[in-house]
């Protein structure tokens, strides 16, 4: 069986925190699985004709992160295809993100803002 192959994230892009994959696949597999250094992501099925989507529930940190994706075809595992790509965000020990944490919440009508809310 081959690999599926990973569309989304392609192989060296750049990607916001909420990453997103998809793909396709040999029509007749059931399941594709997201690893992530022997760690499962999480898996999706596939639809008739061979493509798959993906979407993790959870922010990804900023860096480099490599995914494989491996597709299951009745008790058949397929070789992992894999993809490379980057997060870009806000670091966790950027000062920006302490500038925003330092100021109190906005209420329905804001003092601050040349409007009353309405």
């Amino acid at each position: 069986m081959p690999p599926p192959v990973v569309s989304v994230p392609s192989d060296g892009t750049l990607s916001g925190p909420r990453v997103r994959f998809s793909g396709k696949a040999q029509p007749g597999t059931t399941k594709i699985v997201l690893m992530e250094r022997g760690l499962l992501i999480g898996a999706t099925g596939v639809d008739e004709k061979g493509e798959w989507w993906f979407k993790h529930g959870h922010p990804w940190r900023p860096g480099t992160h490599t995914v494989e994706a491996i597709a299951l075809f009745e008790a058949t595992e397929s070789a992992p295809a894999s993809t490379t790509f980057t997060v870009v965000g806000i670091p966790e020990d950027s000062p920006i993100r302490s500038f925003g944490a330092s100021r109190h919440a906005c209420g329905d009508v804001c003092e601050h803002r040349p409007f009353t809310g309405d």
